[in-house]
C-alpha cells in the first residue's frame, strides 16, 4: 500500500501558497527559518510522542479541461506499540473507491482491502509478531510503524519542487538567499519570508532558479499557511491560498481547511484545485480491540486468539471480591447493631 494518504493528515498543513515580493537581504528571515518557526512547530509536534488518534475527511474539486470530484478519508491510531492506518479514496465514478486498512498489535500485523461491492473486508496478509524484535518484522509491518510514528514530524517540512524539506534546512538549499522578511497579522503573529534557491535534481543537466514565499502563523503553532513557488525561466508556478480555523477542545483539537490552488505555465492556469478538509486530533490511548481484526468485522484467525486469562488472575479477582463483600457485611452488621441499641 502507498502511504501518501497517511501523509495527507500532515502534509495538508504544508501546501498553502501566496504571492512573492522582492526585498533586501534579510538575516531575520534566516533566523526565523532556523530557530523561531521550528521551535513553535515542535511545541505542537511534541504532543504526538504519546498515544493519539487523527481522523481526516476531505473533498477536492479538480478543474482542468473538465471538472471532477475526489473525496477521501483517513485515520491513524497509536497506542503504545500498537498502530493502525485506515484510508478511503473515492473517485468520480462509484466504482472508483479504494479502501484499505493496516494494523499492528502485540500479536500480529494485518492488512485488509475492501471488496468491490464495499460490503466486506478481505484479509490480504497476516504476520505473527509475538516475541519477535521489530527488526525481524516484514517490511510492511515496519513501514506502518514508521509511517505513524513520523506522521507528525512531516509537519516540520515544506513540499517544494526540491522535495520535502525541513524548515530549518531551507537555508541549506543550493543557492539559498533570503530576500525579505516581515511580520504581519493583527497580533504580529504571521511571519513572511521570501527566498530564492537553485533547483537541481538527478535528472536535470543544470539547475533552475526558483523563487518562493512562505508564511507561518504563530497563532497556530507556526504551521505554514501559505506558500508560492515559481521556477525561472521555465515559468512554471504553484499558487494556493487557504483559510485555517483551529478549534481546541478537552481531548484535542480540530483544524478546518478551505483552500484553492492553481498550477500554471507562463501565467496560464492549467489546473485548479478547491479543497475542503477537516482534521481532528485526539490525544490519549485507544482500546486494544481497535487494533485487531474484530474491529473490522472479522474473526481472529486460528492461532492468534488472545491468550486466556491466567488462573491466578481469576483467583486474585475472586479474593478481592470476597474481601469487598466481607467489608460491606461488617458495615451493615454494625449499623444493624446500633439500630437495635
Amino acid at each position: 500500500m502507498s502511504y501518501t494518504t497517511v501523509s495527507a493528515c500532515a502534509v495538508v498543513l504544508l501546501l498553502l501558497y501566496a504571492p512573492t515580493t522582492r526585498g533586501d537581504d534579510s538575516p531575520d528571515g534566516v533566523k526565523w527559518l532556523r530557530t523561531d518557526v521550528p521551535s513553535a512547530i515542535n511545541s505542537w509536534v511534541s504532543k504526538f510522542t504519546g498515544d493519539y488518534t487523527t481522523e481526516s475527511v476531505s473533498e477536492t474539486v479538480v478543474t482542468s479541461s473538465s471538472s471532477k470530484r475526489v473525496a477521501g478519508q483517513s485515520s491513524l491510531r497509536k497506542s503504545g506499540k500498537q498502530y493502525l492506518l485506515y484510508s478511503l479514496a473515492e473517485g468520480v465514478k462509484p466504482s472508483e473507491i479504494n479502501q484499505q486498512a493496516r494494523g499492528l498489535n502485540r500479536r500480529y500485523y494485518f492488512s485488509l482491502d475492501r471488496n468491490k461491492a464495499g460490503s466486506d473486508w478481505l484479509l490480504v496478509n497476516i504476520e505473527d509478531v509475538r516475541g519477535k524484535p521489530a527488526e525481524s518484522w516484514s517490511e510492511q509491518a515496519r513501514e506502518l510503524q514508521g509511517t505513524v510514528d513520523s506522521a507528525a514530524v512531516s509537519i516540520t517540512k515544506l513540499r517544494l519542487s526540491a522535495g520535502l524539506t525541513a524548515i530549518d534546512k531551507l537555508p541549506d538549499l543550493p543557492g539559498f538567499k533570503a530576500t525579505s522578511a516581515s511580520v504581519a497579522g493583527p497580533n504580529g503573529r504571521v511571519l513572511s519570508v521570501d527566498f530564492e534557491y537553485d533547483l537541481k535534481t538527478a535528472s536535470m543537466q543544470k539547475s533552475i532558479h526558483t523563487k518562493c514565499q512562505v508564511e507561518f502563523d504563530l497563532e497556530m503553532y507556526g504551521l505554514p499557511r501559505r506558500l508560492r513557488e515559481e521556477t525561472l525561466p521555465v515559468g512554471e508556478g504553484r499558487d494556493l491560498t487557504a483559510t485555517i480555523q483551529r478549534v481546541p477542545d478537552e481531548q484535542g483539537e480540530t483544524f478546518d481547511f478551505k483552500s484553492v490552488s492553481q498550477a500554471s505555465v507562463s501565467g496560464k492556469v492549467q489546473q485548479k484545485y478547491e479543497t475542503t478538509t477537516k482534521i481532528s486530533f485526539r490525544f490519549g490511548p485507544s482500546p486494544d480491540s481497535a487494533f485487531t481484526l474484530p474491529a473490522f468485522g472479522l474473526t481472529e484467525p486460528p492461532g492468534f486468539e488472545p491468550p486466556p486469562t491466567p488462573l491466578y488472575v481469576w483467583l486474585l479477582s475472586t479474593a478481592a471480591a470476597c474481601g469487598v463483600l466481607f467489608v460491606l457485611f461488617r458495615l451493615l452488621a454494625r449499623r444493624h447493631s446500633r439500630a437495635l441499641a
